[in-house]
């Protein structure tokens, strides 16, 4: 998904990105001109969005903004990932979000200078969004020492005590390797090697392929532990909450037994009219009572999930 629509000036020629426009890529194709609205409404809907960026390119911060916005509009329990924090500086991110440093002590702290060399400018409106809508931010990375000794080594020479719990990845996709050889082929040319010289079967091409896989796969996989962390916290609550209801109907089928009243537990007993046989339920005064109950305990206090819950807790319980 790209956030322009594509204008092809020739079959062989450069592609240029209208500004403004969409452009969906998928099993479709290629389909610009694409609605935002529809494209948004299905990215929220998947359980990892990535957001491109050219490092130094304000524009595309500009964008990642955007699309974070509203994508959090839509599906605000979010985590945001980024791509240049090592994990060991996931505390100070903690930290950030939770409003207890300042700006100048947060870039000091996650050692700005040293975990990334673009300027703190085009990415400090992303954490001020996360720190303003409480937005966990995870650090996805690891160490820059450890690509750089698997550049130099390879994997295998690596100790595993030191690859940082990162596994093996997989075997990259041909066009990926492609890819990964005109960047390397690049790098050769910047260091006045020639073209002749840069060949797939290196070493060195080799040991930079696995280290840009290890850097790869280390973000994947704190992308899924974040991901089961983040499920495993909505489990909980939802648990939480499930108890919380099942302690209710327990309650109101041993109050049934007794006296025909469901007696709300632990408080002033303001729901004891809402248990009726279905024979009073529609009189007058049964329904008085209802309503001036159900007002009383959407107001109480002690349970803040009342109102939101009643519904539920009403049928479960008064069937």
């Amino acid at each position: 998904m790209l956030p322009a629509a594509p204008s092809f000036a020739a079959a062989d020629g450069p592609a240029c990105l209208q500004p403004g426009a969409w452009t969906a890529l998928d099993a479709d194709g290629v389909r610009p001109g694409a609605p935002v609205a529809p494209l948004v409404a299905s990215m929220a809907k998947r359980e990892v969005v990535l957001l491109g960026e050219q490092h130094d390119d304000a524009d595309h911060h500009r964008w990642q903004l955007q699309m974070l916005a509203a994508l959090h509009a839509q599906r605000p329990d979010m985590v945001i990932g980024f791509e240049m924090f090592p994990r060991r500086v996931q505390p100070v991110l903690d930290r950030w979000v939770a409003g207890e440093l300042s700006e100048r002590q947060f870039l000091d702290q996650v050692e700005w200078d040293k975990v990334w060399s673009m300027p703190a400018e085009l990415y400090l409106p992303l954490f001020h969004f996360a720190r303003l809508n409480r937005v966990p931010m995870v650090a996805l990375n690891v160490e820059q020492g450890l690509t750089r000794s698997i550049a130099t080594r390879g994997w295998d020479d690596v100790p595993e005590a030191e690859r940082e719990g990162v596994g093996r990845a997989a075997e990259p996709p041909s066009a990926y390797v492609d890819f990964l050889f005109d960047i390397h082929r690049e790098h050769a040319r910047m260091r006045g090697r020639g073209d002749k010289e840069a060949s797939r079967d290196e070493p060195a091409f080799r040991n930079f392929v696995e280290s840009q896989l290890a850097w790869d796969r280390a973000m994947a996989e704190a992308l899924v532990a974040a991901r089961d962390k983040a499920s495993s916290a909505q489990g909980v609550r939802r648990w939480r909450s499930a108890s919380w209801v099942a302690a209710m109907c327990a309650s109101a089928t041993a109050s049934r037994i007794s006296s025909r009243r469901w007696v709300r537990p632990k408080s002033d007993n303001c729901c004891r009219w809402l248990h009726r046989p279905p024979a009073r339920r529609s009189s007058p005064g049964w329904q008085m009572r209802y309503s001036r109950c159900r007002s009383r305990c959407a107001r109480q206090p002690r349970r803040p999930g009342w109102a939101s819950a009643w519904k539920t807790i009403a049928t479960a319980c008064a069937s």
